[in-house]
């Protein structure tokens, strides 16, 4: 795992250019508490900078095995707003134009992918909502491998419509005008 102290943070970069301010959000992320809204801080400048709008870069693979690192430890709240920018982020990693991960980030990388499963399972035994639920799903799917599944799940809309008489589906159940 890339030290928080290294100056290679200062050679990888993310949406907004050099990544030497990544090692200082992982940091206060390490007692942030769970998201208030999107706009909480250090997730806010996270997400912001290593998972732009579906784009990912080197500093999101250095900044990965913390992640999931932090994750393993964190409470049930705090380990989801990690498990959600873990799916998404390996979700985004396949998408075209993706940089390649740095042969020198390559093991710890993949090595914290191999490790989220795990977590996502246990996270999964818990209860959580239809939406929470689903980016959960998603990530897992991500993480095993099937990043474009994943992607799938998380971006699915809540309503969904029956394809044979086009009534939505409201409180877990279609209710059709027969």
């Amino acid at each position: 795992m890339l030290d928080l102290n290294s100056s290679r943070w200062g050679e990888l970069t993310h949406a907004y250019g050099n990544a030497a301010d990544i090692p200082n959000l992982l940091r206060q992320l390490q007692t942030a508490p769970p998201q208030d809204n999107y706009r909480s801080e250090p997730w806010y400048s996270l997400w912001s900078a290593l998972c732009h709008q579906g784009d990912v870069y080197t500093a999101t693979y250095a900044a990965m095995p913390h992640i999931v690192a932090m994750a393993s430890k964190k409470n049930r709240r705090e380990r989801f707003d990690c498990l959600i920018f873990i799916g998404y982020a390996e979700a985004c990693r396949h998408h075209k134009g993706a940089p390649p991960i740095p042969p020198d980030l390559a093991t710890d990388y993949i090595a914290a992918i191999d490790a989220a499963p795990g977590i996502f399972l246990a996270c999964l035994n818990e209860s959580w909502d239809q939406e929470e639920t689903r980016a959960l799903l998603g990530g897992l799917a991500a993480t095993k491998g099937l990043p474009e599944l994943g992607e799938v799940i998380i971006g699915l809309d809540s309503t969904l419509t029956c394809l044979e008489c086009g009534t939505d589906l409201t409180d877990g159940k279609f209710n059709h005008p027969r």
